[in-house]
């Protein structure tokens, strides 16, 4: 079985593209990220994978303004750095012995 991860950040202004600051204000920013997060899902909508899964960084409890298409399970990012949450990811992407992840 073939499943894609999708790594996002949920879109805050204020919370994503900050390195663009101040050339781009955060409500710009946010408009920037919404656009490449758009593409980045339909990618991943659109490739050859039995399973997608988009893992949110940050999601708030309440995810009001934001609607994932469907095809895509939804998980929270866990663990206090990057390598931390890819490696929890992994682990959820291999929990089920019959459903193997490849890389």
């Amino acid at each position: 079985m073939r499943r894609l991860a999708l790594f996002a950040r949920w879109p805050a202004a204020g919370e994503v593209k900050t390195r663009l600051s101040p050339a781009l204000p955060a409500a710009l920013a946010l408009d920037l990220y919404r656009a490449m997060l758009e593409d980045a899902i339909a990618v991943t909508v659109a490739a050859a994978a039995d399973e997608r899964m988009l893992y949110w960084a940050d999601a708030p409890a309440a995810r009001h303004g934001y609607a994932v298409p469907p095809g895509l399970r939804v998980r929270d990012q866990q663990g206090a750095d990057l390598g931390a949450r890819i490696e929890h990811a992994f682990e959820d992407l291999i929990a089920a012995p019959a459903r193997p992840t490849t890389s």
